[in-house]
């Protein structure tokens, strides 16, 4: 939540992954594995529901 609010995902984006680390208090290879992470959980599931819809039909 704090990366969308603080810009991370905005064009261009407002923060970098370094900044966002240090104001969460995380190394930035540890907020970068917890993104990439986060990141395909919900790739990962939107494909899922998307296919589910495709069989449905």
């Amino acid at each position: 939540m704090a990366a969308h609010k603080l810009g991370y995902y905005d064009i261009p984006r407002r923060i970098t992954i370094e900044e966002l680390a240090a104001k969460l208090g995380y190394a930035k290879s540890t907020l970068s594995v917890m993104i990439r992470e986060a990141e395909r959980k919900i790739v990962f599931n939107y494909l899922n529901l998307g296919m589910s819809a495709v069989k449905k039909k």
